[in-house]
């Protein structure tokens, strides 16, 4: 086997990549490899076993045995050299230019183009082949084309008596405002502090803040004060909440009922901001064991309504809480015996009747069972439990006859709904057909003081299963509902064809059942769906 030095083979591997960017010999050779490279370079020797060339990169030697034929002659880059030196004019070196792009010789190529249109400027093909554009009928590359449209503006705009300010062109009067640092806001030149007062910020304690959250920072702050409280007062985007305590205790409460609006408007479909909420923060106050501040402050806070009844005032002084959306949302709890964590659950329920409430306004009110289904629902979602309820007071049941003493196992207190255990009592009821669990249309009848827990967790169930029928399907019940309601302050339709027609047209407009139809689907689906999911949390538990 003839010797092939390994610095040899290296430097014969790197001839192709550097072949385009080195000059060979005058005179070459080109060596055809079994392998399909091309090694050009002058032969210095040849014997029957090996073949000895020099190239650009130095003396290489090759075996025989690996070089498929020899073609002895010019390369391509010398016929290049031959071509260019007989070109004379602009036509000439594009010919050469056409050619050595034929045969890969980027560069070449490029270096004819570049000759073709310092001989003539204006050439077409040239100047296309080497990336030039045209401008007003002239040849020039494209960064030359920018600097020329700048150019040909800014005169035109000089023309028009306009001047550049901060990369803006504007009048010569409007530089003069601006340098003065004036803004230009609904048809007047406004000063920075002006500008913020016009768009809706005021100045407190030397920072801005938009009027919609100082106006709650202020009415929170003379509701406490004014009516023997003192305390913190927190806001976010949408709420604010004040009350006898420190932000440690008021800052989870804002930053779950911040939350719970994000996954109202993912439910019902409705926009972010205040729009919903009637221009202004949804304020909640929160009162802890000495109940005389939300006491005193209820004459007060129920006097900003016209929408609630005589006597109303009066009423909810002797109630845990009390809430309102019209002319905007306000919620008020007081512990009242209860553990204070129930204030944070207070007012996740109250939310959820605000914000149902508010979607679609119209003056008209919702029915109970839906508005307090989805209250409570809501208040579970966002933490797990129940805290609150609007019922009315609810006897033992008793399943067996006058002198039976067999009870159902499953119970519907208050107590076991604050453990958030109504969808598994509600299983339990469906199971057994347990005959407290009437048709919708007996739900449908009852006024606000006339719900009793079963009633409160089918209303929580019939909410869930719209939920869950596809992306809008509760928001058209919920339209549909308010098309149909009755005038203020009726809830209820109390004629039965007109109630189980406004019915059958909500329901049909959520899922296309009519509402018997209704009633019989959310009770399958939800024992289909919730008793998959009672079984998979108590197996859980019991692991």
């Amino acid at each position: 086997m003839p010797h092939f030095p390994i610095r040899n083979a290296l430097a014969a591997v790197l001839v192709v990549l550097a072949g385009v960017l080195l000059a060979p010999p005058a005179l070459c050779d080109l060596l055809l490899m079994k392998d399909g490279r091309r090694i050009e370079g002058k032969i210095v020797k040849e014997t029957q076993a090996e073949v000895v060339v020099d190239s650009a990169l130095g003396r290489l030697t090759f075996p025989r045995s690996e070089i498929r034929t020899i073609e002895r002659g010019n390369t391509p880059r010398q016929e290049f050299q031959l071509r260019w030196e007989k070109a004379k004019s602009a036509a000439d070196f594009f010919g050469v230019g056409n050619w050595a792009a034929e045969q890969k010789l980027r560069p070449e190529a490029r270096k004819a183009m570049k000759k073709v249109v310092k001989l003539d400027s204006q050439h077409d093909g040239a100047n296309e082949w080497l990336g030039n554009v045209k401008y007003k009928d002239e040849w020039m590359t494209p960064k030359d084309r920018d600097a020329r449209k700048l150019a040909d503006e800014a005169a035109d705009m000089r023309k028009r008596g306009l001047v550049k300010h901060e990369g803006e062109w504007v009048t010569i009067e409007e530089k003069e405002k601006l340098d003065q640092g004036l803004t230009y806001y609904e048809g007047r030149w406004l000063s920075e502090a002006d500008l913020k007062r016009a768009q809706g910020f005021v100045l407190k304690d030397g920072e801005w803040i938009g009027i919609a959250r100082a106006t709650a920072e202020e009415h929170a702050t003379k509701v406490l004060t004014e009516h023997g409280a003192s305390g913190e007062v927190l806001t976010g985007p949408n709420v604010s909440i004040a009350g006898p305590f420190g932000a440690a205790f008021l800052d989870p409460i804002l930053q779950t009922l911040e939350g719970g609006r994000g996954a109202f408007d993912t439910m019902f479909g409705t926009e972010p901001g205040l729009e919903l909420l009637g221009g202004r923060l949804a304020e909640f106050y929160v009162y802890d064991r000495d109940s005389s501040p939300y006491v005193e402050a209820t004459d007060y806070l129920a006097s900003l309504s016209s929408t609630v009844p005589p006597g109303w005032a009066d009423a909810i002084k002797k109630t845990h809480g009390f809430v309102y959306w019209d002319p905007f949302c306000l919620s008020s709890a007081r512990v009242m015996g209860r553990p204070m964590d129930d204030l944070a659950g207070h007012s996740y329920h109250h939310w959820g009747h605000l914000l149902l409430n508010r979607t679609g306004y119209d003056g008209k009110l919702l029915p109970p069972w839906y508005d307090e289904g989805f209250s409570s629902l809501f208040e579970f979602k966002l933490h797990g439990r129940n805290a609150v309820f609007c019922i009315a007071h609810q006897p033992g049941y008793d399943t067996g006859g006058a002198t039976s003493t067999k009870r159902v196992e499953f119970t519907f207190d208050t107590k076991e709904f604050r453990k958030g255990t109504w969808a598994q009592a509600l299983v339990e009821a469906l199971e057994a057909k347990d005959p407290r669990i009437a048709s919708f249309d007996k739900l449908a009848q009852k006024q606000i003081g006339e719900l009793n827990m079963i009633d409160i967790a089918m209303g929580m169930a019939v909410t869930l299963w719209l939920d869950k029928q596809g992306e809008g399907a509760i928001r058209r019940f919920h339209d549909t509902l308010r098309a149909t309601a009755p005038a203020p302050p009726q809830r209820v339709i109390l004629k039965g064809i007109d109630r189980q027609g406004r019915y059958d047209k909500a329901f049909q407009a959520a899922v296309q059942l009519n509402w018997r139809e209704a009633d019989q689907a959310w009770r399958k689906w939800f024992l289909e769906n919730m008793s998959k999911t009672l079984k998979k949390r108590r197996k859980k538990r019991g692991r």
